[in-house]
């Protein structure tokens, strides 16, 4: 029976690579037991077996080498539970933020499946969405991508997974003036708790091809279903951008909605 291992054999052995044994030769985490002085080739012996197997099981749990090199240089019991809570505090905080980001994804696929009619006016009832809002007006393109840089970078970025997870506001008076080029407000929608929203009801709404640029029509037509249904328009137009440049680069397939508050005239 074998009683020294070659670096090749060693890694066989545990599935690992010759540079992950060299790496932790180098790093004293796991020296070899004999350096050969004339060819310098490095020799393990079964006695280096359980360290091994105990620097896999302890990266496995996501200590890091250092950590493990530590833990291996003074065996400590009550210090090797509160490095492992550690961990599972973190890893806790890992899935919370994975499953965080998986609602998000299924919000944004089932949105995009829904979009089937364009330029056609309809109602619908939605509950009341939290949301970040700074209330800024806004003329341009540019004035847009400034103003969304002062929410909080996590926020937006959390808001992009959604689909229309960040939008603008039309104000009601600019609606009933029929000036479809200013923006009173934007919004990035979040499942955090903060004290503002956007407001839950009826709504009428209409999907059309194109960006915030190209709303004016779809205003118009949206006015118009407003007015032959007998409706009351009661706040400000949410407008969200669902297919944008991150889905297409072709302006002809991007997707904006808008979403005006009414309630049935008596």
């Amino acid at each position: 029976m074998a009683t020294e291992f070659s670096i090749g054999q060693m890694a066989k052995l545990f599935a690992t690579s010759v540079k992950t044994l060299r790496y932790y030769a180098d790093t004293d985490l796991l020296p070899p037991a004999r350096i050969d002085s004339h060819t310098g080739y490095r020799y393990y012996t079964i006695a280096q077996f359980e360290r091994l197997n105990s620097i896999f099981y302890l990266k496995k749990l996501g200590l890091s080498l250092a950590e493990i090199k530590s833990h291996l240089a003074a065996p400590d019991r009550e210090s090797l539970i509160g490095q492992l809570q550690q961990q599972q505090t973190s890893i806790t905080q890992q899935i919370a933020a994975l499953q965080r980001v998986q609602h998000h994804l299924q919000q944004r696929i089932d949105a995009l499946s829904t979009i089937t009619e364009f330029d056609r006016p309809y109602l619908e009832t939605i509950p009341a969405r939290a949301c970040l809002r700074l209330s800024v007006p806004i003329t341009s393109n540019q004035d847009l991508e400034l103003a969304l840089r002062q929410f909080d970078p996590q926020a937006l970025a959390d808001a992009t997974l959604f689909s229309g997870g960040v939008g603008v506001i039309r104000s009601l008076a600019s609606i009933v003036a029929q000036d479809f080029e200013t923006i009173s407000a934007i919004f990035v929608l979040t499942d955090e708790t903060v004290a503002d929203s956007l407001p839950g009801g009826s709504f009428a709404t209409l999907n059309f091809n194109g960006d915030h640029d190209h709303a004016a029509p779809a205003y118009k037509q949206l006015l118009a279903f407003v007015k032959a249904h007998h409706l009351q328009i009661t706040g400000d137009a949410i407008e969200r951008t669902l297919i944008d440049q991150d889905v297409s680069e072709d302006l002809a397939d991007y997707c904006t909605q808008i979403q005006i508050p009414v309630l049935t005239l008596q």
